[in-house]
């Protein structure tokens, strides 16, 4: 948003709010407007809160205040983005999410049970009132767990993206530990998660495979390679496909780009295969500019039904909105 459109939301701070989501890896911290959801400013580092963690008793902090390595971190994310919209913002609320309900977070916090309703969204949370050192009353929200299974952070996006339709809701969020969830008239029944992403840094990065594999970030010009792999692992092994990646490059059969590509078509494709003959009413795929162009083009290739794009970002505010709201 331009620095001139500032002075309108300045009027009115009351309908302002701090969200943030802080998983292992990346801090994301957004002012957004609590209104129409609109996202005014952001700030995002990978300090995510494995390198924030400390253990006790650095941690350890009397009943009711944030211990301190949170607050400054977060002290400073919010003194960045006040530098970037030209005004104060103390004494908005903030809503955190993510990995900083976990045991190496802020405050662990119990996950809550499935079923869950995306139209009441209870979670359970912690509320940290305003104190000298932060002058911010903070939410913490947890994750939810069907009893084999947990998240952390995803909860928020099924809540900002649920439609709240009577119809059976398939829920798609890509990332390094990719969610599946259903819902049932608006009702999460269950999830699943996929080490996806987790397994595509750690191939192309370690082991036999990494040697014959190039990082390369323009998907159209090695469609052939993608398209293929998605197929493939249709029918056949991961493990086994896996290896022509080896195969591919010591016989000149696929440069290492391709099969930089051939190795995420795999790996889509076989966490796709888990759902391509389900029926649901809806698809939403939860995702960014990166992710959503590939999960699209890999469900059409397996003759899925066409996804409803939702932003991430759009379905991580407008989710913490409604969670606060609700409390």
């Amino acid at each position: 948003m331009p620095r001139t459109c500032y002075d309108t939301y300045v009027l009115n701070m009351t309908t302002k709010i701090l969200c943030c989501d802080w998983g292992n890896t990346n801090f994301r911290l957004y002012l957004a407007d609590r209104t129409d959801q609109a996202i005014l400013a952001t700030y995002t580092s990978n300090t995510g809160i494995r390198l924030i963690h400390q253990p006790s008793p650095v941690n350890s902090a009397p009943y009711g205040l944030m211990p301190e390595v949170y607050r400054n971190h977060l002290l400073h994310a919010i003194k960045s983005l006040e530098t970037e919209v030209g005004f104060s913002l103390t004494g908005l609320p903030l809503v955190v999410s993510g990995m900083a309900s976990s045991p190496i977070g802020i405050q662990e916090l119990a996950y809550t049970a499935l079923p869950f309703s995306l139209e009441h969204p209870h979670l359970v949370t912690l509320r940290y009132p305003e104190s000298d050192a932060f002058r911010h009353t903070v939410l913490l929200v947890s994750g939810l767990t069907t009893g084999s299974d947990i998240m952390r952070g995803e909860e928020t996006k099924i809540i900002g993206a649920a439609t709240l339709s009577a119809g059976r809701e398939l829920f798609i969020l890509p990332g390094t530990h990719s969610k599946h969830a259903v819902a049932e008239g608006s009702v999460l029944t269950g999830f699943q998660t996929f080490l996806t992403g987790e397994f595509f840094s750690l191939l192309q990065s370690h082991g036999i495979l990494a040697a014959s594999i190039d990082a390369d970030t323009d998907l159209l010009d090695h469609l052939d390679s993608f398209k293929e792999a998605v197929l493939r692992v249709q029918e056949y092994s991961l493990l086994s496909l896996a290896f022509e990646i080896r195969a591919n490059d010591v016989l000149k059969r696929k440069n290492k780009k391709d099969n930089y590509w051939w190795l995420s078509g795999l790996l889509i494709g076989e966490e796709l295969k888990a759902i391509r003959n389900d029926q649901f009413d809806r698809i939403t795929l939860v995702g960014g500019s990166i992710m959503e162009p590939l999960y699209r083009a890999a469900m059409e290739f397996i003759g899925m039904a066409a996804p409803d794009p939702v932003s991430a970002e759009y379905a991580l505010i407008r989710g913490q909105i409604r969670i606060f709201n609700g409390t």
